[in-house]
């Protein structure tokens, strides 16, 4: 499973794709931070990964005791992550 990073190229209307790529099950939650330029997502099978955006690299993972992840969030200067 994969999550697709649309972004427009100037100046036309024309958008170009890339994919992060790591979820064995469904994406099921995204939030990301442009100041940090980090992407969260997580899936049905409790899978957090934490994705760097110019790299387009997972940089972590964590595991939520196999619960689906319905929701993340990142709030507190970017510094908590809830889901």
């Amino acid at each position: 499973h994969s999550i697709r990073l649309w972004q427009r190229q100037s100046p036309s209307n024309q958008y170009a794709a890339d994919n992060l790529l790591g979820h064995a099950a469904s994406v099921t939650a995204i939030d990301g931070s442009e100041s940090q330029h980090c992407l969260v997502s997580g899936d049905t099978e409790g899978v957090i990964r934490i994705w760097h955006l110019l790299t387009q690299r997972c940089v972590r993972v964590l595991y939520h005791l196999n619960d689906p992840i319905e929701s993340l969030y990142l709030c507190g200067a970017d510094q908590l992550l809830t889901s």
